[in-house]
């Protein structure tokens, strides 16, 4: 699809949406798979002036219902192929390349501006229900326009990988488009890296993305998948330093640690590994990237010395608008930053972190029980309020560890008195209610969970595991890979 088609194709999707009612700042759900009608209808929503919200037709209809509350949303922007799984308190609207829109004009774009919202998109909760963060377009722009973490021409070759419902595909899909570089789809069908490998081939990709899980199965079992690729971001987890340098030992693939959470659009915080044999026992997140400001501050918002470990707080233009429709969540992690200008605002990532002697800085961990599973954020807590749901589990508790390839999985222990349920059901019952990258890959049965002196779980003394059920696949499992 050449970028002519793709702009006439988008400002009939615009035609039809402002024809249905779409305005600036509402949500027009998007349910679509890999696909041109998906470039070409994200496209579409924007020069509606509309906000694009994707959901992905795998989730179960409990979650999408769930996370269509309060958003405002009329209209779900789908193809012919997904059209019957639409919820139903939207009008669809469907994208289909074989039967067109009828025409439109270029007047047809709505006058919005920067602070108006591009997209919303989803984290993990605390509560149970998942947060909606919202996105303007000054966001996306700050994220891939003159960037200092990467370097974009026309001549590049963009993966698109990532799903929709992903942060990672702001990336992917705006790096590509607003640098006027080439975007190349892969198929909409779970990773497998043979298929991988052919398609970073035949295209001639030269960047890509990858979560740190992903790239380092790549990098074990099939690092000349990597071909042609001249800069591969990586992240969503920390880094094998020991992988890092043997994807790059050929030489002509740059790796750049990519560090951000969603409510900083993707990345603000990125390490070009340029001397990989430098590396310690840790890969650097490295510095703020272009018009992003970083600080590292104690319970009192103070700075703390150099080399101290403290909060990782963000600023600049990448900083979302907030949750959607939670006004007490916004001001509790959205809060004014006193080193900027009034009004600037700064975002508590609940991350550690400390500053190395060149400034870059260092991840140590979270403050809280947040998971990072496969370039996901989960709250455990709304995983476990889903398995105490099940009538046979008295008690639950939701851990991340790690398995012999350094990837993460979550698993789930469970106190259970009855001995007919087994683990199967249990993650059946999850698969009902969350997403796949949300279900447990293992169920853990305890008699009774260890506890502290404070008579808190002692996460620390839970059993261990033998980890020799996850073994290396030559094609990884679905529900794995296709959150990638």
């Amino acid at each position: 699809m050449t970028y002519g088609e793709l702009d006439r194709r988008s400002f009939e999707v615009a035609s039809e949406l402002l024809r249905r009612g779409a305005e600036p700042d509402v949500p027009v759900c998007v349910f679509l798979d890999r696909s041109f009608e998906l470039i070409v209808g994200l496209l579409g929503v924007l020069k509606a002036g509309a906000a694009y919200l994707p959901l992905d037709p795998g989730y179960p209809e409990l979650r999408l219902a769930k996370m269509l509350e309060g958003t405002g949303a009329r209209i779900g922007l789908t193809g012919a192929g997904f059209s019957r799984r639409l919820p139903p308190q939207l009008e669809p609207v469907v994208v289909d390349g074989d039967v067109p829109l009828p025409a439109a004009s270029r007047q047809t774009a709505a006058r919005i501006s920067p602070a108006n919202l591009a997209y919303v998109m989803y984290t993990s909760g605390s509560t149970g229900q998942p947060k909606r963060v919202g996105v303007t377009h000054q966001n996306v722009v700050r994220l891939v326009r003159n960037t200092n973490y990467v370097d974009i021409s026309e001549d590049d070759a963009f993966l698109q990988l990532a799903p929709a419902t992903f942060d990672a595909s702001t990336f992917e899909i705006w790096g590509a488009l607003l640098n006027g570089a080439r975007l190349v789809l892969y198929p909409a069908s779970p990773l497998d890296l043979a298929v991988y490998e052919r398609v970073v081939s035949d295209a001639g990709i030269s960047i890509a993305w990858l979560t740190a899980g992903l790239f380092h199965r790549i990098v074990e079992d099939r690092p000349q998948a990597l071909g042609s690729i001249r800069q591969l971001l990586a992240g969503g987890d920390v880094l094998s330093p020991a992988l890092v340098r043997r994807a790059m030992a050929g030489g002509t693939c740059r790796v750049i640690n990519g560090y951000g959470p969603t409510e900083c659009t993707t990345f603000s915080v990125c390490h070009r590994v340029r001397e990989p044999a430098s590396l310690s026992s840790t890969v650097p997140i490295g510095v703020a990237v272009s018009n992003t400001s970083t600080y590292v501050l104690d319970e009192s918002l103070a700075p703390v010395a150099h080399g101290q470990v403290g909060e990782l707080y963000i600023g600049g233009d990448g900083v979302a608008r907030g949750y959607i429709d939670s006004a007490s969540a916004t001001a509790t992690r959205f809060i004014p930053d006193p080193f900027r200008d009034a009004g600037d605002r700064m975002y508590r990532t609940g991350d550690l972190v400390r500053a190395a002697d060149n400034g870059e800085l260092e991840f140590l961990g979270r403050i809280d029980r947040q998971l990072k599973v496969r370039g996901f954020r989960i709250e455990p807590a709304e995983v476990e309020s889903v398995l105490m749901a099940h009538p046979a589990i008295q008690q639950a508790i939701v851990v991340a560890l790690e398995d012999v390839l350094h990837d993460k999985r979550l698993v789930a222990f469970v106190r259970s008195d009855d001995e007919a349920v087994d683990g199967k059901a249990i993650r059946n019952h999850v698969k009902e209610a969350l997403p796949p990258f949300m279900v447990p890959s293992h169920v853990e049965f305890v008699s009774e969970f260890p506890l502290t002196e404070n008579g808190k779980i002692d996460r620390e003394r839970l059993p261990k595991l033998e980890w020799a059920i996850y073994r290396p696949r030559p094609t990884l499992e679905p529900t794995l890979v296709d959150q990638a």
